[in-house]
């Protein structure tokens, strides 16, 4: 799930503290709605506290930083946050944020995602023989 945290352009895209507060309402059915989220990837330091505060976290021990992978929990299933400054025409052009910089982000979320379908497959991988007997038996009986 990508996020920026705010459902629409603010005046003079300046958000103010009521715009984050009421669109985090929003961040919170989109996670939920979700079954299988596992990786959120914020854009800016504002959808970042945003994802923090939803997941009832605290931004001093999860402060923003570029390339910050946190690992959460969202309704007791683990979730990772990773951080990036947001992909602005300003961030990009002051080269506070470069290319590489957000190829690096993907890279970072392309191994989580990798390391969980390794973690999932080999949790179904150490089913014992006889569960797995078991499974097929009741699947295909032969009575």
């Amino acid at each position: 799930m990508i996020t920026d945290a705010l459902c629409w352009v603010p005046p003079q895209n300046k958000p103010v503290g009521d715009d984050i507060t009421n669109c985090r309402k929003f961040l919170r059915a989109t996670m939920t709605s979700l079954p299988r989220l596992r990786v959120i990837l914020a854009l800016g330091k504002i959808a970042h506290d945003s994802t923090i505060r939803v997941l009832q976290l605290t931004q001093r021990e999860f402060p923003f930083r570029h390339g910050g992978r946190y690992a959460a929990v969202d309704n007791e299933r683990p979730v990772d946050i990773v951080s990036s400054y947001y992909c602005s025409r300003y961030n990009i052009n002051t080269k506070r944020l470069t290319v590489e910089m957000f190829d690096s982000i993907f890279q970072t979320i392309s191994q989580i995602l990798r390391e969980s379908r390794d973690t999932s497959v080999a949790s179904h991988d150490s089913l014992g023989s006889s569960s797995r007997e078991q499974f097929s038996n009741e699947a295909n009986p032969t009575n």
